[in-house]
């Protein structure tokens, strides 16, 4: 049986923030699938207010951003949801 992903977000977020970091650090360093892991961990963590618990550096994103294989399109909208994700926490 198919369940998607979303069900466990409300299931156990804290689980499924786990379980998605696991799998963004099993995915090889270029792959473009890291950016769809961890956009779906950054939807998650903001949802529940817990983006603290991804513990983000500028310089961890500068580094992830240069090893993936993504556009620059791609690139820009990672950073503007990181930093929409951040305005959303300080509200």
């Amino acid at each position: 049986m198919y369940v998607p992903i979303f069900f466990f977000i409300y299931l156990n977020p804290k689980k499924t923030l786990f379980s998605l970091s696991n799998l963004f650090n099993a995915i090889p360093r270029t792959s473009p699938l890291r950016l769809l892991v961890y956009q779906t961990l950054l939807a998650t963590a903001t949802a529940h207010d817990d983006i603290e618990v991804l513990q983000l550096t500028k310089e961890g994103v500068e580094k992830w951003i240069s090893e993936w294989d993504i556009s620059a399109e791609e690139k820009a909208a990672f950073f503007k949801s990181i930093v929409d994700a951040y305005a959303k926490a300080d509200q």
